[in-house]
């Protein structure tokens, strides 16, 4: 089974934990141009395919344009089968994207019934 061959992500998961957050990777202006974000969706859709394609694993992505920053977001699901790959993109826990910031990169149509449909208000 995959998930056995899936480590932790760097302190966010111990062995036999399951992940239960989203998780978020942000790269910088330069690192998209030496073709981190490419690297980091071919190497996520591979592992997805791997695992025959979850339902509830997805790859999004938004661009903040003010900071010029790429954030990559993961489901639970798709943090879990993806651990060992994360920890070298230093992953940070965070909440689920609202759907009317994001791109749904890898995953499922129905991926998008995993996000709540606009940004919350509180911080």
């Amino acid at each position: 089974m995959l998930l056995a061959l899936a480590g932790p992500i760097g302190g966010l998961a111990r062995k036999g934990d399951n992940h239960m957050s989203w998780v978020m990777v942000r790269m910088s202006p330069d690192d998209i141009s030496k073709m981190e974000g490419f690297r980091l969706q071919t190497q996520f859709e591979a592992i997805f395919m791997t695992a025959l394609a979850p339902k509830d694993a997805a790859m999004f992505g938004n661009r903040d344009t003010a900071g010029g920053i790429f954030v990559f977001y993961f489901s639970p699901t798709a943090a879990n089968i993806f651990a060992s790959f994360l920890a070298k993109w230093a992953p940070q826990d965070c909440s689920p994207p609202s759907r009317d910031s994001v791109s749904l990169l890898v995953g499922h149509a129905g991926a998008w019934d995993m996000l709540p449909p606009h940004a919350s208000s509180a911080g």
